[in-house]
């Protein structure tokens, strides 16, 4: 009698238990005759996986093989081999939802990964990941009419690690597929919370387009900050300074609060600055400011007494995805001039 009943909870205390192990062993003997059982790389591991597909070619579903597990935000490599060792690629995927009733195997949803997001780290090692990025549509509606707003913003979907977790708001990235097009976005608000649990999961990049800056990025890597990071530590003090033959050089510089501009929101305020080589000069200097846009009508500009401080503002939500290029020289034209390309852009 305690050999029966040994044997019979061999696989399990409970029928229920028992069901379970004899679905499991069937799965796992007969899963690779199913067409749909791929093998693929999970986080660099070989896996196999049942992928289906679903109407939106970009998104799948999966199921694990039993006692196999994959978080959100984990990366699937996707590949398969054809007939005369031709190898077909499927791209790589990312996990963006997983189901928690996982007693016999574990569902989950993928998604294809369509950009590379690229950066520098404090270490000054440049760090790449795989990604979902998307635009999604937003609306503005005001007095019964429909404003899109969706023309600059994006969002990216990246593994949450100890690298992305360093991400903040107000750090810029190229985002373009064409290496000689210089689009940079600038990070809005960073979600760490909401798709993340126990350090596994992805976060959510809101971003928003802003202007390139020449002298810290650097276009050949599309690298945002490139040339900032390096110079901040182990540099050569001597290359922050004008060497003696530009210690004279006369240049002016706009300070602005926003790079952007927000229709019928507070305007965006410049101000004025003229250099004689390293010392700031405030006096005697009459500033000339120049603005151009798609249409200027539609600008609010107004000045302070001395014409030190400028502000812009508009209330034509026409103008949304332009660019609005503020110049700044000097009444006398002894100063370099400089520019700034401020976005009209949404809330």
């Amino acid at each position: 009698m305690d050999l029966f009943r040994k044997r019979t909870k061999l696989h399990g205390s409970s029928m229920r238990e028992r069901s379970i192990y004899k679905m499991q062993d069937r799965i796992k003997r007969h899963a690779l005759e199913n067409p749909s059982c791929k093998k693929v790389m999970v986080n660099g591991e070989e896996r196999y996986l049942t992928i289906v597909s679903t109407e939106n070619k970009d998104t799948k579903h999966f199921s694990c093989m039993p006692n196999e597990h994959i978080e959100r935000g984990g990366i699937i490599e996707w590949y398969n081999i054809e007939r005369y060792g031709v190898i077909k690629q499927y791209g790589t995927w990312m996990v963006t939802s997983t189901d928690s009733d996982e007693d016999v195997y574990q569902k989950g949803i993928m998604k294809r990964c369509n950009y590379e997001l690229k950066w520098m780290n404090e270490n000054k090692e440049i760090i790449t990941r795989p990604s979902i990025l998307s635009f999604p549509y937003s609306s503005l509606i005001k007095e019964n009419k429909v404003y899109t707003t969706d023309k600059t913003k994006c969002q990216i979907f990246i593994p949450f690690d100890k690298e992305t977790a360093k991400i903040r708001a107000d750090d810029r990235f190229f985002i373009s597929a064409i290496e000689d097009k210089h689009t940079v976005y600038r990070v809005d608000n960073v979600n760490d919370v909401e798709n993340t649990f126990n350090g596994e999961g992805y976060i959510v990049l809101t971003m928003s387009e802003t202007m390139l800056n020449t002298e810290t990025d650097n276009t050949e890597l599309h690298i945002c900050d490139y040339y900032k990071i390096n110079s901040s530590t182990g540099h050569d003090e001597s290359q922050d300074k004008p060497d003696e033959g530009k210690n004279e050089k006369k240049y002016s510089k706009i300070e602005s609060d926003f790079d952007y501009i927000i229709p019928e929101y507070v305007g965006t305020n410049l101000k004025a600055h003229f250099f004689n080589g390293d010392d700031e000069t405030s006096n005697n200097v009459t500033p000339l400011w120049k603005v151009e846009s798609d249409n200027n009508e539609s600008l609010s500009v107004t000045y302070s007494s001395d014409k030190k401080e400028m502000t812009i503002s508009t209330d034509n939500e026409e103008l949304l995805g332009k660019h609005v290029k503020v110049t700044l020289s000097d009444s006398e034209g002894i100063y370099e001039q400089c520019s700034l390309s401020l976005l009209v852009r949404g809330m």
